[in-house]
């Protein structure tokens, strides 16, 4: 067989398929009309338009967080070798990081979506873990490019009103987060601080016992002495060989110096650093830091708010598909029909 006579019958072929195919024009476009039907049906049902509320965010101002940075002030002034790490979990970009960090991560989305079922349109039975799965999609973050530490907050809903809330509600569920973490490290810092300082007081009051016993001490034997030298009274030039045991006060001044060493409570007398270590942790102790702070650890560049406008889907293309389909299943029809 030549290759003529294979190319030639070929195109009469391709021809008989063109005659039945325009022969059938009505079959062709009823199909197409069908298909177009049943994916403008389906994109109506199932293919809700998607509204998209953002917001944008960046480093907090300084001012955001005099109010903490004040409450722990005492803190780095009794200790200043705890300023660094008061400097970093007050400091802008630390929580700035910690925001990002918390806003995307799992547990926290997690979380607010299976405490916010409703919100999300969460309904129970088996398909509950896939319906949490798909809403872990809709909480989005992206860094902008632009440069500068700022970064877009989303959140998608089939409604503008819905959308919103999720973005507000989230971000005040992960600000609220942070401020936990932040107050829960510097109440860390406190409890450290206050357990050096309680340390530190009882050496003070150890020191100052033993520096009590040992004038007690010294007092009994100067009472001894003054009682055996029959010195009763005070005396100027009385010659002493031993100064650590001096009676010259005589025996009535030493008997009430007894009195006052063995009833005494102010210990401080005894060592000034006690004095300086109650106030320091009078001071620690007035240390309250809440872990629910009424400040933001970001700055609102843009703010949250109702969408305007739908985010694009795919419902034309499923329709410009679902029109192709019925077209070309119209023509294989009436090729095989016609055969």
């Amino acid at each position: 067989m030549s290759k003529e006579y294979i190319f030639e019958n070929n195109l009469v072929n391709i021809g008989l398929m063109c005659g039945r195919i325009i022969k059938s024009w009505k079959l062709i476009l009823l199909s197409g009309l069908i298909f177009l039907s049943l994916a403008f049906v389906f994109v109506k049902l199932y293919l809700k338009p998607i509204w998209m509320s953002s917001a944008i965010v960046s480093s907090p101002a300084y001012s955001q967080l005099s109010e903490i940075r004040t409450e722990v002030s005492p803190l780095t002034n009794i200790d200043p070798s705890t300023k660094i790490l008061v400097s970093n979990y007050t400091s802008s970009k630390w929580l700035i990081e910690q925001f990002v960090q918390e806003y995307d991560k799992y547990d926290t989305k997690l979380e607010f979506i299976k405490n916010n079922k409703k919100l999300f349109g969460i309904t129970d039975g088996p398909s509950e873990n896939l319906q949490i799965k798909n809403a872990l999609n809709k909480i989005d973050l992206q860094k902008n490019k632009n440069g500068k530490n700022t970064f877009e907050l989303t959140a998608s809903s089939y409604s503008p009103e819905v959308s919103y809330n999720i973005l507000s509600d989230y971000i005040n569920l992960v600000n609220s987060n942070v401020i936990s973490k932040m107050a829960k490290n510097l109440n860390a810092l406190v409890r450290n601080e206050k357990d050096i300082l309680i340390n530190k007081s009882e050496n003070a009051y150890n020191r100052a016992y033993i520096i009590l016993d040992e004038l007690k001490e010294r007092n009994n034997f100067a009472l001894r002495l003054a009682k055996s030298a029959k010195v009763e009274y005070p005396k100027e030039n009385l010659d002493e060989d031993d100064k650590k045991f001096a009676f010259a006060i005589g025996s009535r001044a030493l008997e009430e110096k007894a009195k006052i060493l063995n009833t005494t409570k102010s210990l401080n007398v005894f060592n000034s650093e006690i004095s300086i270590l109650k106030y320091n942790l009078k001071m620690v102790n007035d240390i309250k830091i809440r872990d629910k702070l009424d400040i933001n650890v970001y700055d609102l560049v843009k703010s949250p708010s109702e969408p305007l406008t739908p985010e694009k889907n795919k419902a034309l293309v499923i329709i410009i598909l679902g029109a192709i389909f019925g077209l070309i299943l119209g023509m294989v029809i009436a090729v095989f029909k016609n055969k």
